[in-house]
């Protein structure tokens, strides 16, 4: 009995923290460029994984604004600790797919995830610091 009431317990401590990212998420990295506006789209699945897409703004072949969207897989998500990596994506980027190790806090009562970016392929270029605030639902 005491075991399925720990069992329980740590469910549901996993469950209210993958809660807490589940929505909408703004933020921006820094690469060569400068600030590049990066969003998050974080779902929670029946089975307590999480489905998450990002959404880069950037400029196509042509100069043109476009939006990157990329699968992302969930490397790590304890303790305030959110390691994601991009897998998938609708069109290359000249940044290429990224790692991101990002850290969850409260700002002002406000979530955001914050850390460090860096590429996913060896052969990318650049790194650099990351950020995200959850938007209202």
């Amino acid at each position: 009995m005491r075991l399925i009431l720990i069992f329980i317990t740590f469910f549901l401590c996993n469950y209210s923290s993958s809660q807490d990212l589940v929505g909408a998420w703004k933020g921006s990295f820094t690469d060569y460029s400068g600030n590049v506006t990066i969003g998050l789209r974080i779902e929670l699945n029946s089975d307590s994984s999480l489905n998450i897409h990002s959404y880069t703004l950037a400029n196509n072949l042509y100069g043109h604004d476009s939006i990157i969207i990329c699968k992302v897989n969930v490397l790590k998500n304890k303790k305030g600790v959110l390691n994601l990596e991009e897998i998938d994506t609708t069109h290359s980027s000249p940044i290429g797919l990224q790692k991101m190790y990002l850290k969850y806090k409260l700002k002002d009562g406000n979530p955001i995830l914050e850390g460090i970016w860096k590429p996913a392929e060896s052969k990318s270029i650049g790194h650099g610091y990351i950020s995200f605030a959850k938007l209202p639902d």
